[in-house]
């Protein structure tokens, strides 16, 4: 699980096992779920964009697929 700002968006890219579904959310330093997208991927690279207007902070990216949570810390 890869996380970085590129135009303002946080772009989050990450390998899946299978095919299948994966949650991925957004969370601020407080643990409030800013943004949250639940997506088909293809087993694999896979790369979701989220478009939300975030201020600049450090945010906490994380995925859940097949009962597996990953996180990872983004500055933006």
């Amino acid at each position: 699980l890869n996380a970085f700002v590129h135009n303002g968006r946080v772009v989050v890219s990450f390998e899946a096992n299978v095919d299948g579904k994966a949650e991925l959310a957004i969370y601020n330093v407080q643990g409030v779920e800013l943004a949250k997208v639940n997506a088909n991927v293809a087993k694999g690279q896979n790369q979701y964009t989220f478009n939300a207007e975030l201020p600049s902070g450090v945010y906490v990216i994380r995925m859940t697929e097949n009962n597996i949570n990953t996180a990872v810390k983004v500055v933006k």
